[in-house]
C-alpha cells in the first residue's frame, strides 16, 4: 500500500494483492493505529479475489493514522501497513463561496440608490419662542394618536396614520415668532368613493357575462302547418263475399291531409 497525503473532503483509497486467492479460511481485517477500524459508512472495506481494498470518504483531519491491513488463515498472519496525512481546513469560512451572489447581495444592501432629495424651509433653529402650528381646513388639527407632528432643529412634519374620508382637505403649516410667521399650503386629500361600482376586472366580467348569456342557449322553434281542407278518399271501399276463416280486407285507396291534428280515423261497423 502506498502513503496518503490529502487535503480534507478528498477520498482515501487504500489497495494490496494477496494470496492465496480461493482459501475459504482467510480472514481480512482492517486497523487504525492499532485498533478495529470503526465501524461507519464512510470506512468501506472491500475483498475479492484476492484484491484488497479500503476506500474512507470525505476524509477529515481525525483520520490521520496508520492504517494496517491484517490477513489471517489456518497457517499464520500477515500484515501490511500505510500511513494517512489529512490537512484541515480552517474552521471558519472568511471567504465568499458564490462571490456572483455575493456581488448581488452588496447591490441590494446599497441604499445609495434610494436617496432623494430633501428640501426643507429655512426656520430659526434654536429659537425658544417659534412655536409651529397645523391646521386642517383653516382649523386645528385633530390630536390623537393617528396625527403624529414632529419639529426638531428645524424638521417640521404631520404624519397621519390610516386617513379616513373625513380627512380629506388643505393641510397648513403655521411658524410664529416674535419676528413675523410663515404659512405653507402642501397636501390635498381626496376622498374616495365608499363603494366601488365599477369592476376591477374588465375583462373577467365580460367572460363572466358571455357564460351567463343564456341566448347561446335556446333552440330552433318549429311552427308546425295547419290547413284548413276537410279530409277527402281517393278510392271507395268494394263489398266482400267470403267463406267462413277466410280474411276479409278493406282498402281506401289515399286520404288526405294526414298531418291534420283534428284529423281522426276509423272504422265503423
Amino acid at each position: 500500500m502506498n502513503n496518503l497525503t490529502l487535503n480534507e473532503g478528498q477520498l482515501a483509497h487504500f489497495e494490496c494483492r494477496l494470496e492465496p486467492v480461493n482459501d475459504s479460511a482467510l480472514r481480512v481485517e482492517w486497523f487504525r493505529n492499532g485498533k478495529s477500524l470503526p465501524v461507519g459508512h464512510r470506512y468501506r472495506p472491500f475483498h475479492d479475489f484476492g484484491y484488497v481494498a479500503l476506500n474512507i470518504l470525505s476524509v477529515v483531519p481525525e483520520d490521520s493514522a496508520t492504517y494496517t491491513c491484517r490477513a489471517v488463515n489456518t497457517l499464520g498472519t500477515a500484515e501490511i501497513q500505510a500511513t494517512l496525512t489529512c490537512s484541515g481546513k480552517s474552521s471558519i469560512l472568511s471567504e465568499t463561496q458564490h462571490p456572483e451572489g455575493l456581488q448581488k447581495i452588496q447591490m441590494l444592501e446599497d441604499y445609495s440608490r434610494y436617496t432623494r432629495d430633501v428640501y426643507q424651509e429655512e426656520l430659526t433653529i434654536g429659537d425658544p419662542k417659534l412655536k409651529v402650528e397645523w391646521f386642517h381646513n383653516g382649523r386645528p388639527v385633530k390630536q390623537g394618536t393617528r396625527f403624529v407632528q414632529t419639529f426638531n432643529f428645524g424638521f417640521v412634519a404631520l404624519d397621519i396614520m390610516y386617513a379616513y374620508p373625513e380627512d380629506s382637505g388643505t393641510y397648513t403649516c403655521k411658524a410664529v415668532n416674535t419676528l413675523g410667521e410663515a404659512v405653507t399650503s402642501t397636501l390635498k386629500c381626496y376622498s374616495k368613493s365608499s363603494l366601488i361600482l365599477e369592476s376591477q376586472q374588465p375583462e373577467s366580467l365580460e367572460k363572466i357575462q358571455q357564460l351567463e348569456d343564456m341566448s347561446r342557449h335556446q333552440r330552433a322553434t318549429y311552427i308546425e302547418e295547419t290547413t284548413t281542407q276537410a279530409p277527402v278518399f281517393t278510392q271507395a271501399m268494394r263489398n266482400l263475399q267470403l267463406m267462413e276463416n277466410q280474411s276479409a280486407h278493406f282498402e281506401c285507396g289515399s286520404l288526405y291531409l294526414l298531418g291534420t291534428q283534428n284529423l281522426k280515423s276509423g272504422v265503423v261497423p
